[in-house]
């Protein structure tokens, strides 16, 4: 038996029709919807952390005769402003390729300082006893030991960090193309980034560049 819409129901749906009708019945519409996305973005939105490296990265020698690799990181966190981000730890890998792109024996590369770059000028006044090389155009100074770090969502935040090797010594007097391995923990995930560094370098206690082909 087929059931017929009684007349209390026709009246509501003609008064829902009615009120669809009206601007300012849509207004109110448009303006729910936004406050829902809003609230999302604002408050709920758990977005993810973006790590970029650059094209050149440094290498050098260490007193302790410690391979040492300088990698700045630009950090960002995509989520909404109220999620929050803490960077647990970083590690690093270097493993040297030979000339026909086969992986060799690898090194750990430990989180160790951060650091800036400062001018020569600059680094001169602060270490008036060091010799400096003034034709450099800027020099790496120390900040703090590598440590956790908060970052709001919606925030990004600049780091250089040096890595240094933790087991045994460097004994060789150059490094060739190699591949670095970059693990990153937080407090909500972890990820991994590898780029490929292109040269054949002779190197120091300063540290010489090399460039990338990711």
């Amino acid at each position: 038996m087929r059931k017929t819409a009684t007349a209390p129901n026709i009246k509501k749906a003609s008064q829902l029709l009615g009120w669809l009708k009206q601007p300012e019945s849509w207004i109110s519409i448009v303006a729910a919807i936004i406050s829902i996305v809003t609230f999302f973005w604002v408050y709920a939105y758990q977005g993810k952390l973006e790590v970029t490296i650059p094209s050149q990265i440094g290498v050098a020698k260490s007193g302790y005769d410690k391979l040492q690799i300088l990698v700045p990181f630009v950090f960002t966190n995509t989520g909404a402003t109220r999620t929050h981000r803490h960077i647990t730890n970083i590690t690093a890998n270097i493993i040297p390729l030979s000339n026909n792109g086969a992986e060799l024996p690898s090194a750990l590369i430990g989180w160790t300082y951060e650091v800036q770059f400062i001018s020569t000028w600059a680094y001169h006044t602060k270490y008036p006893d060091q010799q400096v090389n003034m034709k450099q155009m800027d020099k790496v100074d120390y900040v703090s030991r590598a440590f956790p770090f908060h970052l709001e969502g919606g925030d990004s935040v600049s780091k250089v960090y040096i890595f240094e090797q933790k087991d045994g010594t460097f004994d060789s007097a150059g490094v060739g193309n190699f591949m670095l391995v970059i693990t990153i923990w937080t407090n909500k995930e972890h990820f991994t980034m590898k780029s490929k560094y292109l040269g054949n370098i002779e190197i120091s206690a300063d540290f010489s560049y090399f460039d990338t082909n990711r």
